[in-house]
């Protein structure tokens, strides 16, 4: 409950800026005009992202063409992962310590405010805690099955935003020793 409000009070407040504009404008055209977006936003390094996030975006932008829903939208997914950060630990390390990865969570300023905007990065967390929580399942708790699961967390993160590849060694380091 305190993730939520603090995600969603005044969500107005929130900045909008060129970058937000131009997601928006292509989860928006991908949304009422059906155009796939092959590539995300151009990088500060001169790539483009992947088009994730315009594809998840394109759902609220599918409903309303008000950046307040999609922002909505963004900050829902961020209180999913604060849901999703409390069952993981809990289940790892029991409810006491559940309780508490959950509320420094859900207070922490820069993932308050990260999940306010329309960035593609501010999309991670939820496929960041899946990723680690299906690691957990694929290679301590021996359920290989989840090793998909875990592969596509990946992959949503890398089109998400480029410093998820980091997380190909991390896996890499998973499979050295665990299997």
């Amino acid at each position: 409950l305190l993730a939520t409000f603090l995600r969603f009070y005044h969500l107005d407040w929130t900045e909008y800026k060129l970058d937000e504009a131009n997601i928006s404008r292509l989860a928006l055209e991908m949304a009422r005009h059906g155009k796939v977006p092959v590539w995300g936003l151009g990088s500060s390094v001169g790539i483009y992202n992947g088009a994730l996030s315009e594809w998840l975006l394109a759902i609220p932008y599918a409903a309303s063409d008000n950046p307040l829903v999609a922002t909505g939208f963004v900050a829902a997914l961020n209180v999913l992962a604060v849901a999703m950060t409390y069952a993981f630990t809990r289940k790892v390390a029991g409810p006491t310590a559940g309780l508490i990865a959950a509320l420094l969570f859900a207070v922490a300023p820069w993932a308050v405010i990260n999940s306010r905007k329309l960035w593609a990065q501010d999309l991670l967390p939820p496929f960041v805690i899946a990723y680690v929580w299906s690691a957990y399942r694929a290679f301590i708790g021996n359920k290989p099955w989840s090793l998909i699961v875990h592969v596509l967390a990946l992959s949503a993160c890398i089109q998400l935003h480029y410093s998820a590849l980091t997380m190909v060694f991390l896996s890499a380091f998973y499979i050295l020793v665990f299997w």
